[in-house]
């Protein structure tokens, strides 16, 4: 689907992305994307990849743990 960004290229960048760097619990990153959808709908956002796609709780770990390389 998406071509994932090797670690040491994001790292070498020099912009934080870790969950940890950005002091941004797990449990609040996975929170925030399962309410995503729901928060651009209710503010009548453009449709976007965020309101057709629904964003699982398998979907939402995978990527906290992928932040958390």
């Amino acid at each position: 689907m998406f071509e994932q960004v090797p670690p040491a290229t994001l790292q070498r960048s020099g912009c934080p992305w870790r969950l940890r760097d950005l002091g941004i619990p797990r449990q609040d990153f996975t929170q925030a994307l399962l309410s995503l959808r729901e928060y651009a709908e209710a503010e009548h956002f453009p449709a976007s990849v965020i309101t057709q796609r629904a964003i699982t709780r398998a979907f939402s770990e995978q990527l906290a743990l992928e932040c958390d390389a």
